[in-house]
């Protein structure tokens, strides 16, 4: 089997299972084939690379493509259905788009509040070193 197959065969399993899990919950599944979707090499969301071939380890690994709908009330539709990584599945998996906004904002408090405390403490050594060094 050649590397595109593989990765034909691997495109065509990941829509097969969601539509598995759309049947399951009843929700609308509109997507005719690998070619309805854009499967990019790189994640929209975290911007790492999206390996195209399946490395034979079961379960989503970081770099797996993986469907996401863009809007939760939506249906696997072509416009509301992206492929992302694993790893930018399973960050987003179960919160909102504005809870995640929240933890960023709040992430970027802590960032800022943490480097202004590590310049404080080089200040601090700064001192103590030329404290020490000459008396």
């Amino acid at each position: 089997m050649t590397p595109e197959q593989r990765i034909e065969r691997a495109r065509k399993h990941s829509l097969r299972s969601i539509q598995r899990l759309a049947d399951l919950h009843n929700d609308i599944f509109m997507l005719r084939g690998t070619e309805s979707l854009v499967w990019p090499d790189i994640c929209p969301v975290l911007g790492i690379p999206i390996s195209s071939l399946p490395k034979g380890k079961r379960g989503m690994q970081n770099d797996s493509a993986s469907l996401e709908k863009v809007l939760v009330e939506g249906g696997y539709t072509p416009l509301n259905t992206r492929v992302i990584s694993g790893k930018a599945k399973r960050i987003r998996r179960g919160r909102s788009l504005s809870e995640l906004d929240i933890a960023l904002k709040k992430a970027r408090e802590n960032a800022a509040e943490w480097a202004e405390r590590a310049e404080n403490l080089r200040l601090v050594i700064e001192w103590l070193q030329h404290e020490i060094l000459n008396p």
